[in-house]
Formats: C-alpha cells, structure tokens, sequence
C-alpha cells in the first residue's frame, strides 16, 4: 500500500514538473524568437 501511495505522488510530481517544464520552453522559445533579430544583426556587423 506504501509503495502505491509514493508511486501516485511520484505521478504528480512527475506531471507537475514536465507542466512547468514545458511553460518554460514556451517562454524561452518566445525569447529566442523577439532576440533573433538582434543576433541577426550583430552577425551583419561583425561580418
């Protein structure tokens, strides 16, 4: 029965972090997409 228990809050735990996981590759994807146009920029200057 123990082990039951820890196997379902493992689940969640689990669940809850690959949620908040997956945010954050939203937002830093958001964040690569707005800072692209600057590293283009920067190339074209160094270039």
């Amino acid at each position: 029965m123990i082990s039951r228990h820890l196997l379902t809050i493992g689940i969640i735990i689990y669940r809850t972090l690959t949620h908040h996981i997956n945010e954050l590759n939203t937002e830093i994807n958001e964040i690569e997409i707005e800072a692209r146009p600057d590293i283009e920029i920067s190339v074209y200057r160094v270039l």
